[in-house]
């Protein structure tokens, strides 16, 4: 799927998939955006944008672990994420190193009361 209708930071890694999850009176519950790109600068520069824009909008990520610049070459399953919790709302931002290339998956979550 082109990324070309994304904001210009959030380009440069191409959406493989996308899911939707609706809950009670078909609110919208979960969005769940799958990205993969063989170029791991690509990636790196995809999860920094869109972790910046979470931080920007949300405040800075409850938890963290790697790098994808430099964790993620270490070879296959090395990941980097970061997530963000709140009373009503979770997101978290993982990019993983595969044999073939690199995912970058996004989760954002509404979280009943």
């Amino acid at each position: 799927m082109p990324d070309a209708a994304l904001p210009a930071p959030f380009r440069g890694t191409p959406i493989a998939d996308v899911w939707l999850t609706f809950g009670p009176k078909d609110t919208l519950a979960t969005v769940i955006v799958v990205r993969s790109s063989p170029d791991l600068q690509a990636v790196s520069a995809t999860y920094r944008a869109i972790t910046a824009a979470l931080t920007e909008q949300a405040g800075p990520p409850d938890a963290t672990k790697g790098d994808p610049a430099t964790d993620l070459a270490e070879g296959p399953l090395q990941q980097a994420h970061a997530e963000y919790r709140f009373r009503d709302y979770y997101a978290i931002v993982r990019a993983t190193s595969m044999s073939d290339g690199f995912v970058l998956t996004e989760e954002y979550r509404a979280l009943p009361r």
